[in-house]
Order: structure tokens, then sequence, then C-alpha cells
């Protein structure tokens, strides 16, 4: 069996390109989108006019394909196996036979079977907003920040963005951050003002964050959400999960205020850079489900 890829690379639909992926990006990216899709597709519930099912069904087809390839039968298939257990348990096999560092013909597997997964997100929430359940947000950007590594992020005077993210800009770790779907992170200056009236120290860069925003309805923060910001086009990928080193922030040493599974509408939010540009505090902000 030969492996074939249908989606064109870069993507205009989903904004992938395998252009920005390392193998060490391939590698986490693989381990990750049991993860994610189960966020995406658990988000997008029974909006989606029954997509999501059709998603499935066709990443299930893919990653039976990528292990076949690969050498081996997919661990689990037939009837009696939930769909999204059979996608789960493929995955694991294919982030496995890709290994840790893929290359050649595992490597444009691997690549290939993250960009799947990515165009059916971005797919499903193209038929949200179809479905009318629409988002068009407008704010302002507050502060644009950057840092060598580690915490607090300091404001620059303008940020020069393409698919890696903001320049100069640089994670302490590559394990949990730094993939192309984290490329920016965006957060409410809004929402930093509600969590210092409630007693923690935190201010715009210090949990992280690329760009702090203002006047955007944060609770209606999701998947898939255009960002566009002058010639800056981004698509929100999924919240980010606050790690330990935000704990210092918060009075009670709890960073899981922040977390989006626990009190959405709270959390910072990644995207995946689609068109690069310059960006400087002030600049319009427009966010939007089209």
């Amino acid at each position: 069996m030969t492996w074939s890829s249908p989606l064109h690379d870069p993507c205009a639909g989903c904004g992938f390109s395998s252009a920005a992926h390392a193998p060490h990006d391939i590698h986490h990216g693989l381990r990750t989108l049991a993860q994610l899709a189960s966020f995406v597709f658990g988000e997008a519930g029974a909006d989606a006019s029954g997509l999501v099912a059709v998603a499935l069904h066709d990443l299930r087809d893919v990653v039976h394909q990528a292990c076949r390839v690969l050498g081996e039968e997919p661990v689990a298939s037939g009837p009696a196996v939930p769909l999204d257990e059979q996608v789960t348990r493929s995955v694991e096999a294919v982030t496995r036979l890709c290994g840790d560092s893929p290359q050649g013909s595992a490597a444009q597997i691997g690549c290939d079977t993250v960009h799947h997964f990515w165009h059916w997100f971005a797919a499903v929430a193209d038929q949200r907003h179809a479905d009318g359940d629409v988002v068009d947000e407008s704010g302002h950007v507050v502060q644009v920040s950057a840092s060598d590594g580690g915490l607090p992020k300091v404001p620059v005077l303008q940020g020069q963005i393409d698919r890696s993210g903001l320049a100069g800009d640089r994670q302490r770790t590559v394990r949990h951050h730094g993939r192309p779907w984290q490329a920016l992170c965006l957060w409410s200056a809004d929402v930093i003002d509600q969590l210092v009236v409630e007693g923690h120290s935190i201010a715009p860069g210090s949990a992280g964050e690329n760009l702090t925003l203002t006047g955007v309805d944060w609770t209606q923060m999701r998947h898939g959400l255009h960002v566009r910001i002058g010639e800056v086009h981004a698509r929100l990928s999924v919240a980010a999960i606050p790690c330990a080193q935000n704990r210092r922030w918060f009075a009670d040493g709890n960073e899981s205020r922040i977390d989006h599974r626990i009190h959405p509408g709270w959390a910072r939010w990644y995207a995946t850079v689609i068109t690069g540009g310059t960006i400087n505090a002030g600049d319009e902000v427009s966010i939007r489900s089209d």
C-alpha cells in the first residue's frame, strides 16, 4: 500500500503548512491529536449538522491507511469498537510508528495525518458558522509581548508576525509549546482586569500571551475563529492549558482559575498564523466566525 494525500500544502482551508513542521513538531502534533479532536468536536456538539461524524469516519480511514503503510494493521477496527476509540488508538499507533523524530516517508505520513485532523477541525468550525452560530467581535490590541523564554513576557514596540509566531519570542521548553498551532497566544485585558479585582497579581504579558486585547467578549472565543489585525490573519486553535509557571500570579496559587475546562471564558487562546504582518499596540482587532 502506498501513501497519498488529497490535501493542498500549504492549505488555504485550514492554514496548515508542512514547511512549518520540524520533526519534533510532527511527533508532538501526532501525540496531541486525540486530545485536540475530543476538545474541538466536543465543543462543536450537535451544532455542526452531523459533520463531526463524517469527520470521524474520514479520520478513521486516514489513520488506518497510515498504519498499514507504516507496516502495521490498525489496532482497533470493526463495528464493535466505537468510532472515536478507533481513531484514538490508531493515532497512538501512528505516533509510535513514526517515532520521536520522523524522517522521510514517516515524516510525510505523520505530517499529512496531522494535516487531515486540522483540516476537519477547520471544516467543523466553518459549519458552525454556516448553521447560524455566528461570532462577530471587535476590539483593540492593548499590548504586544515577547520574552527570550519564561514569564512574564514584556511589551515590545512592534510585533513582526509570521507562521512561526512573534519574532523575538521564545519558549523555554518546546515539549508543550511552540507547535505551529501555538504560534500566537492571545488573551483579554478585560479578563485580566477582572482577575485583579479578585485579588490576583496578574498583568498583561504575565501569563505568557503575545497579544493582549480589549473590547472583545472573551466568552465567545472558540476553535476556528478568524483573527484579523491589519494584514495579519490567524485562526484560534485551542484554549491554552495553564502550567505551574503561572501559579505565582494567583493569590491562592491555583492556576486552574484560567483553565478553560474548569472556567470557560477565562482562558488564553492559541492561534495558527495564516498570513503574517506587523502588529502594534492600538491596532484594531476583528474576531469572526467567517
